[in-house]
């Protein structure tokens, strides 16, 4: 899908539809956020806000509508990411979204929005009424995209720690048994070893006193 040859009335239609989407999700509805992130949606999102060319950056720059159609692209993505506590759209949007193309995209939005802002001070005047459009929908649209992303940076970020924190306490826990097993059985051996002196001890005992006694019966009998 290339939306660089949209008509003008599919245009309009894809950026009314993008807005019913975004109206059902904001409250937030944590069930439509996750029906819509679930579905092929995100996919057409990738080739909307995916500039393929120069000639789709210029005409961004140019038509206010397909302008705007990356935009509602943007804070779609924002919408779906509203009030959740836990990570199931996070990671379904880690999977799916071409962060690299949002990243481009956000790079372009911060030139453009220099381009005007230096252009009109350059001339001294105030903006006109096209370019303050143009200025609050990049506005939006950048805000929205930096949202997405740090959003998403924080919580796998947070999700990676946790992994790793389990992972060592698993490790520490594992290591703390093999060091009491290895322990008892150190303690284990210690009392066989002990066992086993006391009893060659005694067996010794036993020995010399046979033989003390052999001796005195011999001496008495010599003796008698």
């Amino acid at each position: 899908m290339n939306v660089t040859r949209f008509s003008a009335l599919e245009v309009s239609l894809v950026s009314q539809m993008l807005s019913l989407l975004i109206e059902s999700m904001q409250g937030p509805c944590a069930g439509n956020q996750e029906l819509i992130i679930k579905s092929e949606i995100v996919s057409s999102l990738n080739f909307i806000i995916y500039a393929q060319n120069l000639n789709d950056r210029e005409l961004c720059e140019s038509d206010p509508s397909y302008m705007d159609l990356k935009s509602l692209s943007c804070i779609l993505l924002s919408a779906s990411l509203e009030g959740r506590h836990d990570d199931f759209v996070h990671i379904h949007l880690d999977r799916r979204l071409m962060k690299v193309a949002l990243v481009e995209y956000k790079q372009d939005v911060e030139t453009s929005l220099f381009k005007l802002t230096r252009l009109a001070n350059h001339e001294r005047r105030l903006p006109t009424v096209t370019e303050n459009i143009l200025f609050k929908t990049k506005q939006k649209a950048l805000v929205a995209a930096t949202t997405v992303l740090m959003e998403l940076d924080h919580k796998i970020a947070v999700k990676d720690v946790d992994l790793t924190s389990s992972l060592v306490t698993s490790l520490a826990t594992s290591s703390s048994l093999n060091n009491r097993s290895s322990n008892n059985i150190q303690t284990h051996d210690h009392q066989t070893s002990s066992n086993k002196l006391s009893n060659n001890n005694k067996k010794n005992s036993r020995n010399t006193s046979k033989a003390s006694s052999a001796s005195v019966i011999g001496v008495i009998e010599i003796a008698w």
